[in-house]
């Protein structure tokens, strides 16, 4: 059986009937000039390379199946106690809190007791002007959670903006941060596991598979990653269920989905030892919450925060539960 192989896509605008994440908006601290952050988190000195063999020799002695692109380093730091504060003269109120991981290929977060007030946004961002966000009220969830894009950057700025008449409403804690050991652009290369049989799903091969190609995502998971798909439910109501593996976890609260995260035409490699081009990352769900799992067949079944934006083309797969076996052939698209 050959397998399509796509990239999938991470973080930025998700819908129920708004946004999970505002790409129109830009971080204040790009828009206008305020102080410059003081308040600073360093983590231990992380070695890349020692977590990249340890990666490897995890992956062949336990067989684990999930890819994990970074170390997780569990923390306690309550933003608004310890950000830097900044009135600006509309009144709003600008906090800001940074934080270094010498020599990290990326850097992203794990945040809990996480709630923003109407009107308040919150953004990653990075000295080389790149950033992650708007975050807004559309984000807050249930699970009071919430993971962050990846940004590539040893050294990031988590900033958000209060309007004057909700400062104080919001809340959140910087719980996990996630040094980047890989580049989760390459890390298949990284880890030698796309074989040349592995075919760009955007390649000829790929043709007659493009709705189930839309239907697949990648999950970044803390410090790891996954891929699943969409699927159908037999009442029409388009509920936004997401099939994966059970060894990826089951808490997929502060998981971020990325869709269409895919080589664009022209730029792919068939069955070849170069990589594809890199693709767009901006079609992102996050969040999740678990409605099934099973161990022995070793699936979960995820209803995602907020539906995908239509306009991202995302397909929800089919299936049949007939106990027949009739299958002559099988097609792999992760």
């Amino acid at each position: 059986m050959k397998k399509l192989i796509i990239g999938l896509g991470l973080m930025l605008m998700s819908v129920q009937l708004l946004a999970q994440v505002n790409t129109e908006l830009r971080p204040p601290n790009f828009k206008q000039k305020i102080p410059a952050v003081q308040a600073h988190y360093l983590l231990p000195k992380i070695d890349n390379e020692q977590e990249r063999e340890a990666e490897q020799k995890r992956q062949e002695s336990a067989g684990d199946k999930m890819y994990r692109f970074g170390k997780e380093v569990e923390v306690d730091l309550p933003f608004f106690s310890l950000a830097d504060h900044y009135i600006t003269p509309n009144g709003n109120r600008i906090s800001q809190f940074q934080i270094e991981s010498k020599g990290a290929i990326s850097i992203n977060l794990i945040l809990e007791d996480f709630h923003l007030a109407s009107g308040a946004t919150m953004f990653l961002t990075s000295e080389d002007g790149r950033y992650v966000g708007a975050y807004t009220s559309i984000n807050n969830n249930e699970a009071e959670a919430l993971g962050t894009e990846i940004l590539k950057s040893d050294k990031i700025t988590v900033v958000v903006e209060e309007p004057a008449k909700e400062i104080g409403n919001s809340r959140f804690t910087i719980k996990t941060i996630v040094h980047g050991y890989y580049n989760i652009d390459d890390i298949a290369k990284g880890l030698n596991t796309s074989g040349d049989c592995n075919v760009d799903v955007n390649c000829p091969l790929g043709v007659g598979w493009e709705q189930q190609r839309n239907s697949v995502a990648m999950m970044v998971s803390g410090g790891g990653f996954c891929t699943g798909a969409l699927v159908n439910n037999t009442s029409g109501n388009i509920i936004p269920y997401f099939l994966s593996a059970r060894h990826c976890g089951t808490n997929p609260t502060s998981w971020v989905f990325r869709f269409r995260w895919e080589a664009p035409q022209g730029q792919t490699v068939c069955a070849g030892t170069s990589n594809s081009g890199n693709g767009p990352t901006t079609m992102n769900v996050n969040g999740g919450v678990l409605r099934a799992q099973n161990g022995t067949s070793d699936f979960i079944l995820v209803e995602l925060n907020a539906a995908p934006n239509p306009s991202w083309g995302v397909y929800y797969n089919g299936w049949d539960k007939t106990d027949q076996n009739n299958a002559t052939s099988g097609t792999g698209i992760h």
